[in-house]
């Protein structure tokens, strides 16, 4: 190899090294516009907080109703959350992109719900680094709204990532996703329904998380059903809950679990 060429690979190395550094963010430097320039193309809109930014291909057919006449999508940050899982520091970005009309116009309505999306960053050194990006984890919320976010603990060094939309006309629902396995959804299920059987019944469902002796944690949810005709807080406190243990693994994932309805009322 002439010394030419070597001293051209050494340049290149060099230029490859520098590219990559400018990717991480300072934590002085992780603010919206800059979260978004790092994941899109495009520009930052200030009256906005919206990234405008260029979709092109089978992802432009996908998302009609999210772009403009030019097919610019456009994306805010609705919430960070900064956590320490084992001994890094994490950031992660929970991203919506909008329903528009032909003039990019963001349409805030209830029939309006926005995709949301998920940026993994993990800080090395003094830089965020992003690790793992997913435009598209699920469709939910109407405008600007989209469901509450957080993390639960459900093994040693694994965390779901979870969405709790809310309460609307008796009717919500939580989603659970695998942050260890690129952010997978693998339960869902409705934690407050009114029932439409014969007699109305309010269930209340809710996930406890127990730790078992081995690396997983037991998901065990908690199904309470109170017919609506029950006004006696005595009689009503006697009703139970149906226990159900969902065993969490990662070769045997739950895919959209539906918790069934119509338990039996327990009396003492």
């Amino acid at each position: 190899m002439t010394q030419s060429k070597v001293i051209f690979l050494f340049l290149s190395m060099i230029l490859s090294i520098a590219c990559q550094a400018q990717v991480g963010l300072l934590d002085k430097d992780f603010s919206n516009k800059n979260i978004l320039s790092t994941i899109f193309k495009g520009e930052f809109q200030e009256e906005t907080n919206a990234q405008k930014w260029p979709v092109c291909g089978v992802q432009a057919l996908e998302m009609s109703s999210y772009l403009d006449w030019n097919r610019n999508a456009y994306t805010l940050v609705d919430t960070i959350l900064t956590v320490q899982l084992d001994t890094s520091i994490c950031k992660i970005v929970i991203l919506k992109t909008m329903q528009v009309d032909s003039s990019g116009w963001i349409q805030d309505c209830n029939g309006c719900p926005p995709r949301i999306g998920v940026a993994y960053f993990v800080k090395y050194n003094q830089h965020y680094d992003l690790q793992f990006f997913k435009l598209n984890l699920t469709v939910n919320g109407h405008g600007f709204n989209i469901p509450k976010s957080g993390l639960k603990q459900i093994g040693q060094s694994i965390y779901a990532f979870v969405l709790t939309e809310e309460v609307m006309q008796d009717q919500g629902r939580e989603y659970w996703f695998d942050m260890s396995n690129e952010f997978h959804e693998f339960l869902s299920f409705d934690y407050f329904s009114l029932s439409t059987a014969e007699p109305s019944s309010i269930i209340e469902n809710s996930i406890e998380i127990v730790q078992t002796e081995n690396e997983y944690f037991d998901l065990i949810l908690n199904s309470k059903m109170t017919p609506t005709d029950v006004f006696d807080s005595e009689k009503e406190a006697q009703i139970k809950p149906v226990k159900t243990k969902l065993i969490y693994n990662n070769t045997d994932m739950m895919q959209h679990v539906q918790i069934p309805f119509g338990y039996s009322i327990q009396y003492k």
